[in-house]
């Protein structure tokens, strides 16, 4: 897929492990919400209310970060997608002519 795209994977793996943890809007989600919920004292609209704000912002953190510090931080320019694909595709090709059967 990133060959036809162009794109690093780094690009979308690293937010999207990040994303994963973006769970604030059901008491299913993660055991605090559980705990809040079953004192009574909250209600699922409540947290539905409260949790697609916090899942707003929590979007654009990691894409302001994953566009601005991730390339930066990790190295990720067009040279090093192009190193990535070229060795990706070297190791495919030999794996593909090296039968040891």
């Amino acid at each position: 897929q990133g060959r036809s795209s162009g794109i690093h994977p780094a690009f979308l793996i690293l937010p999207s492990t990040l994303a994963v943890s973006l769970a604030f809007m059901l008491p299913i989600a993660t055991p605090p919400n559980a705990i809040v919920f079953a004192s009574g004292a909250i209600r699922v609209i409540d947290m539905i209310k409260s949790g697609v704000v916090m899942n707003i912002i929590g979007f654009l953190v990691i894409f302001f970060a994953a566009t601005t510090w991730m390339p930066k931080i990790f190295g990720l320019s067009d040279r090093a997608t192009e190193i990535f694909f070229h060795l990706n595709t070297t190791a495919n090709s030999q794996r593909l002519y090296n039968t040891t059967g």
